[in-house]
């Protein structure tokens, strides 16, 4: 499943370019016979199917071992350092409670075994280290209630995240949740989601990805190994979408950006499952207005496509 040449690859595969049919029955959930419901027997959104021999006991002995392995993690302790020289240091900031969009499911069922466990296991990690990072907020914010929204998540995910003290909110119940006082975790986020979040109110703190990318869209390259498939979202730019681009503008401006990993850290990233971290930045607003971050969007307007363009 790694790539000893290369072990930050993204792509499962080995050897030869998988065909297209290959990558659909890699990435898409294996689909039930006959007619699916539209919300499951707790009344949320149809859930994602259980993995084959995932219990409530596999899933909680795994996450202690992973929660095991991230306390001594070199980056964890950069995070912290992250956290400690940037939102930590700011003395009008104030967060009460925190919020995680998309997650994923930590116990969901996929049509591939191995991209069972490579999901699973990436996921497993967000939590985790969503969790430390109210942790270490806690040394001086008194944030009480942690909720998470996913209409991903099976039934074991919420089982397990209730067992830990968390709320699990109906979509778009998170809209009643997100202010001011927040601080928000939406984990590779669509942009249609980080869009929803700002259009509610701009948290007091947001760990995201580059929004200063994805407010821009070009005919993406070619995703060798990946998905060869052009997603529509990768597709649309901001030529199409005015309004969301002001939104970002606007919460961009007033902002301090900082990546969760240092940019002169030494530690490399061991393993795949922790990929994501390297495209983490946090967002928040700083005491003084000259702390605010001077950003340009990764492409210029002249770059962009409208969707027929870019098709």
């Amino acid at each position: 499943m790694y790539h000893a040449e290369n072990p930050f690859s993204l792509s499962p595969f080995e050897g030869d370019e998988p065909s297209a049919a290959e990558i659909r029955g890699y990435y898409e959930p294996e689909e039930p016979e006959g007619p699916l419901p539209l919300q499951d027997e707790e009344g949320y959104d149809r859930s994602w199917p259980v993995a084959d021999g995932m219990t409530f006991d596999v899933i909680s002995a795994k996450y202690q071992q992973f929660v095991d392995a991230w306390v001594y993690h070199p980056l964890r302790r950069a995070s912290y350092r992250t956290l400690e020289n940037s939102v930590l240091k700011q003395g009008r900031i104030q967060i009460t409670h925190a919020v995680c969009l998309g997650l994923g499911s930590f116990t969901g069922a996929y049509a591939n075994e191995q991209f069972n466990v490579l999901f699973q296991e990436r996921v497993l990690w967000q939590l985790i280290a969503f969790e430390s990072w109210i942790d270490k907020l806690r040394m001086r914010f008194d944030i009480e209630h942690i909720y998470f929204q996913d209409p991903a998540f099976s039934t074991l995910d919420r089982k397990f995240l209730r067992s830990q003290g968390y709320k699990i909110l109906h979509s778009p119940e998170s809209e009643n949740y997100i202010d001011r006082h927040t601080f928000l975790f939406t984990p590779c986020a669509e942009q249609m989601v980080e869009e929803s979040c700002l259009s509610t109110a701009f948290p007091a703190l947001y760990m995201t990805n580059d929004l200063t990318c994805h407010s821009n869209y070009h005919t993406p390259p070619r995703r060798i190994g990946i998905d060869p498939r052009p997603r529509r979202e990768d597709r649309l730019p901001a030529k199409e979408h005015p309004a969301r681009r002001e939104l970002f503008q606007s919460f961009l401006e007033r902002s301090a950006i900082v990546p969760v990993l240092p940019t002169d850290i030494d530690e490399e990233v061991p393993v795949r499952e922790l990929f994501w971290l390297q495209h983490i930045w946090l967002y928040y607003k700083p005491d003084n207005h000259a702390d605010r971050s001077d950003f340009k969007w990764k492409l210029e307007d002249e770059q962009c496509y409208t969707y027929g363009e870019a098709v």
